[in-house]
């Protein structure tokens, strides 16, 4: 959710030092990001690629996948077609109850809302997905 805190990316996102020091590099801060800390630099902005928060170095851009886009289109395809096939094999309430990570992106079933975050930030009563797909 936009705005939610997004804290599960490296030890230390919560403001307090990270215990080691290593590079954080984000391909996907379109909307939001996946990281804890970020900020997108302009890929031409040579005078200050990187940033550091909590003593880790940052370097964070929008679309780095484009810059190779072929590539990313296989790694892509490559890392989402066993979940595409499990679906069309499978069906979809069939194939998100045997797979826990299909099934974590399942936001509403059956009109009720299956993700905590979205039902908290609407004032929505929360279900498990796991009790909707018997």
């Amino acid at each position: 959710m936009e705005g939610e805190s997004k804290t599960f990316a490296y030890p230390g996102g919560s403001g307090q030092p990270a215990k080691r020091r290593f590079g954080w590099r984000g391909a996907a801060a379109g909307r939001g990001g996946a990281e804890a800390h970020h900020a997108r630099n302009a890929q031409d902005d040579a005078s200050e690629p990187t940033y550091v928060v909590d003593g880790i170095v940052h370097y964070c851009v929008a679309n780095m996948p484009g810059a190779v886009a072929r590539t990313s289109t296989f790694a892509l395809n490559h890392a989402t077609l066993p979940f595409t096939l499990a679906l069309a094999d499978k069906g979809w309430r069939e194939a998100l109850k045997e797979d826990p990570h299909l099934r974590a992106g399942l936001n509403v079933c059956d009109g009720k809302v299956t993700c905590e975050p979205v039902a908290a930030a609407h004032g929505l009563k929360f279900v498990s997905a796991e009790s909707l797909l018997v």
